[in-house]
């Protein structure tokens, strides 16, 4: 199952590529390799509400059009709710699946949810950055606006303690969600945009066949 973050956060990008079409191309790349497995693959698509979700089936025609919807899908909502997202998940995927969660998780707390999600399924989030929700650079004073809310805040990138501050919030942000996803035994993969994501991936299903051979 392809569950995938759709809200407007995923519009940002400051190179060439949006967080939205780096989660875009990763879904593609996984459902493709279900295609080669021959493994049945399912789509949820979220904002702050369920935009779509697809059951899991086999087949090219089917797997296409689950990359069709990835690639062009155009969501009502503009928010964030995970949680939703994964009650529903919970609800209508009664069987153990392997979830791919591709988001950026700009969003409040949803353990809970995840929780339960972590013991039912074989759950693996894929979070999505941009390296300037990171590290502003000094350019002066700047206007920044919360995609989802329209909130709009006037900020002086040339003051060292802003730059300082804001990058310390989105550690702490980071470290926080990787402490939650820890503690609820969830793999993990971290990729940016504008940097290219196959070596991670490689990364990381090298190291999980082999844990999983050693249990």
């Amino acid at each position: 199952i392809l569950v995938v973050d759709v809200s407007a956060s995923g519009s940002f990008g400051s190179v060439s590529q949006s967080k939205r079409e780096l989660a875009a191309e990763v879904a593609c790349l996984l459902a493709f390799s279900a295609i080669r497995n021959n493994d049945k693959v399912g789509l949820l698509l979220f904002s702050d509400r369920v935009e779509l979700f697809i059951p899991p089936k086999k087949g090219r025609s089917h797997t296409l059009r689950i990359i069709r919807e990835i690639l062009f899908f155009e969501p009502a909502g503009r928010g964030t709710a995970p949680a939703l997202a994964l009650d529903y998940l919970n609800k209508v995927v009664t069987r153990g699946a392997v979830v791919f969660f591709i988001s950026d998780f700009q969003t409040g707390d949803f353990s809970r949810e995840l929780s339960v999600s972590g013991r039912r399924h074989d759950f693996i989030a894929v979070h999505i950055q941009d390296q300037r929700e990171e590290v502003l650079p000094n350019v002066g004073i700047i206007t920044l606006e919360d995609a989802e809310t329209g909130e709009q805040i006037e900020i002086n990138t040339a003051d060292r303690t802003t730059r300082a501050r804001f990058s310390a919030l989105a550690e702490a942000s980071r470290a926080e969600l990787n402490q939650t996803l820890r503690r609820n035994s969830i793999d993990a993969i971290s990729l940016r945009t504008g940097e290219d994501y196959l070596p991670a991936l490689r990364s990381f299903f090298k190291q999980r066949e082999r844990r999983l051979t050693i249990r």
